[in-house]
């Protein structure tokens, strides 16, 4: 079966880590790309490609949470 294109599924499995942090995995329901969890906005970042080919407007937020996770580190001194 085909997917629509305009519809994507995804499987989040969370958990708790010792530590207390939220740590878990994402996996896209059709090609199976799958990507690990350190938080919450992990998941915006994974899916927001999916999201802005379907056409979706994003608020300034998410945009910023997307931005910052796609900007390279910095190297330090």
């Amino acid at each position: 079966m085909e997917p629509d294109a305009d519809t994507h599924s995804f499987i989040i499995k969370l958990y708790a880590s010792e530590d207390g942090d939220l740590r878990g995995h994402i996996t896209h329901a059709h090609t199976r790309e799958r990507h690990r969890l350190r938080g919450l906005e992990d998941i915006l970042t994974f899916i927001g490609p999916y999201l802005h080919s379907m056409g979706v407007q994003l608020g300034p937020r998410s945009r910023l949470l997307l931005w910052i996770s796609q900007t390279p580190p910095r190297p330090s001194h």
